[in-house]
């Protein structure tokens, strides 16, 4: 139990970190922190997508959102409006409207609720 409560905490504590970084626009170290999480074993969750997933679309990095996506549909974490959002926007930044639409259809076949 002691190990599980670490476990959180420490993600806890990157994902704020990681989050940070998102706001400063700092794309590629967001993306480090996700991968320090990943590789501890710590907890990778919907949260810690997100915010990477996040970190991307403002960076407009549509190729680096769509990555994220298929690690966490292959690693079967839910996915949530904001985790679509985020690669949408991506690819709306890229101009990729065809990869936008996509992702609208598998965001309903994932039976995640649309904004519209």
């Amino acid at each position: 139990l002691l190990w599980r409560i670490a476990r959180w905490s420490w993600t806890i504590n990157y994902s704020a970190a990681a989050s940070a970084c998102e706001t400063n626009g700092e794309w590629e170290t967001a993306l480090q922190l996700f991968s320090v999480i990943a590789q501890s074993k710590l907890v990778l969750d919907t949260a810690v997508f997100n915010m990477a997933l996040s970190a991307c679309a403002k960076a407009g990095k549509w190729e680096n959102s769509l990555q994220l996506l298929e690690r966490m549909v292959r690693s079967r974490i839910e996915s949530s409006r904001n985790t679509f959002g985020a690669v949408i926007s991506a690819c709306e930044k890229y101009s990729d409207w065809g990869q936008a639409l996509q992702l609208l259809g598998l965001m309903a076949q994932s039976e995640v609720e649309s904004n519209t």
